[in-house]
């Protein structure tokens, strides 16, 4: 059995990044400013356990609580967000959101945009806190403009914006068959496969497979790979799939005749003036300063090829057997500014239809606004407002999928509203959303893996639950009418 090369978790100081005396100092002074709100009743956190639902991040805010971490006089201060009068501005109290960056993501930034202004921004934490699972003595602080790798996230920030501006160009046909554009693609029961399909994850392709092992970094052997494929489902079966959007990817360069990567530059991110918003930032004028740090190489995946050691994890690859104990290309640093994704970065060579994007969190609330403005922004438009309806409305009468947008998933808030959401995740933390109802977008970055892995896991923590519960918090404040509860009513209510 090959030994695993990775550090698969740091040490607990590793996680939380500091020592507790050092927490309110190393995250700011915030951690201990209370934003009283008027009304708002104390809340008690031994309550927790009383019921599960809608628990998470107040677990996670009682976990750093009982450890020490945040001084008791402040265990009551529970309150996330809080509406300003005067000004409709939401501010931060920071005990919670300090205390799941603390113990499970390294860092985040949460940036709320609203009628073309941004309404809200903050950043917490740090940008690369750990090396190789260790400790660094002087960790880089994050930033307002860190850039992050966007992960899956790129399939609504850059291949989905790419098909869409297409659609609205005339230029592609959704229910056309990709072999009519790429040809070479119709075999193996995939003559029929649509675009329409590739877009809502039903075209029966593989979910995923380990390319990397096999690739490095040749596009046109990840088309072949692709094309020679055969079906794993039933066309019209939806399963989430890498390799849909991967070639979606070569649709976009196919009809385009341009580099997926030179097309979106150019027809999207640079007429709305999008200036740390790219993939390869690298090679692109970008330095490791201006990036998030992620995994420690690429663990993960790891796991997941390596069928003796962990077996039925992930996705099965007992036939990739031999050319994974044959593979030396494994990633042994930490990742800054080579994206996460092994077929992205490994076979493809960091420019991929399904990942490989980085952006800051005002770049991509810009372009979030661009689309619930219909499609235009300062005068720019990209496309008509009848293609952004098309593309974030329910598909394959599934109310959570619409094209290449995810509708309605669990970090997008709770209850019926929260179907007004669109927007997608990204495996590194990432989580861009946006609001039919009333015109506004949250964007949840986090380098959660710069962490490691949960202990005695093969997973890492997860920002959904976090999310979530921030876009609900947002989705209230800036609803078509007045939130009948306080916040504070809210939380109560949810212990």
């Amino acid at each position: 059995m090959k030994k695993h090369p990775f550090p698969l978790f740091p040490s607990r100081v590793s996680q939380c990044g500091v020592k507790p005396c050092q927490l309110g100092f190393s995250l700011g002074q915030s951690l201990y400013h209370r934003h009283p709100a008027a009304g708002h009743k104390k809340l008690c956190p031994e309550r927790h356990d009383r019921r599960s639902r809608h628990r998470t991040v107040l677990l996670q805010f009682k976990m750093v609580v009982d450890t020490g971490i945040v001084r008791r006089k402040h265990r009551d201060d529970l309150c996330i967000f809080q509406r300003c009068a005067n000004q409709r501005i939401l501010h931060v109290s920071t005990p919670i959101v300090a205390a799941a960056v603390a113990i499970r993501f390294c860092s985040q930034i949460i940036v709320v945009a609203r009628g073309g202004k941004i309404v809200y921004e903050k950043s917490y934490g740090y940008a690369m806190l750990n090396d190789m699972g260790v400790r660094l003595d002087d960790p880089r602080p994050m930033v307002m403009n860190t850039m992050f790798d966007m992960a899956s996230c790129t399939k609504i920030m850059a291949t989905t914006q790419s098909i869409m501006k297409l659609y609205s160009e005339g230029k592609i046909d959704l229910d056309a068959t990709v072999a009519s554009y790429i040809p070479e693609f119709a075999k193996n029961g995939k003559e029929n496969v649509t675009v329409h399909q590739l877009l809502t994850h039903t075209s029966g392709l593989p979910q995923w497979k380990a390319m990397f092992l096999y690739i490095d970094k040749d596009k046109s052997k990840v088309l072949d790979y692709i094309c020679n494929c055969e079906l794993m489902f039933a066309p019209g079966e939806e399963k989430y799939s890498d390799l849909g959007f991967q070639m979606l990817g070569f649709l976009v360069e196919r009809i385009t005749g341009r580099d997926m990567d030179e097309y979106v530059q150019n027809e999207i991110y640079k007429p709305l003036n999008l200036k740390r918003t790219t993939y390869l930032p690298l090679k692109n004028g970008f330095t490791t300063d201006d990036l998030a740090a992620t995994s420690f190489g690429n663990p993960y995946e790891y796991a997941m090829v390596d069928e003796i050691g962990h077996p039925g994890f992930g996705y099965d690859c007992t036939a990739d057997l031999d050319a994974f104990s044959k593979f030396d290309g494994w990633r042994n640093y930490t990742l800054v500014g080579e994206c996460n994704d092994g077929n992205a970065w490994m076979a493809n060579g960091g420019v991929a239809g399904h990942a490989g994007l980085y952006s800051d969190a005002e770049d991509l609330a810009v372009l979030c606004q661009a689309m619930l403005n219909g499609g235009i922004y300062k005068g720019v438009r990209l496309y008509r407002q009848d293609v952004i309806d098309l593309f974030t409305s329910e598909q394959n009468g599934k109310p959570s999928r619409g094209l290449g947008f995810e509708r309605g998933s669990s970090f997008m808030g709770r209850g019926d509203r929260h179907y007004d959401a669109f927007g997608h995740a990204g495996f590194t933390g990432t989580h861009v959303v946006m609001n039919r109802t009333n015109k506004t977008a949250v964007v949840f970055l986090t380098n959660k893996q710069n962490v490691g892995f949960k202990p005695n896991s093969t997973s890492y923590y997860s920002p959904y639950s976090c999310c979530g519960e921030i876009c609900e918090l947002v989705w209230n404040t800036f609803g078509a009418e007045a939130p009948a509860e306080t916040l504070a009513d809210k939380i109560s209510a949810w212990l």
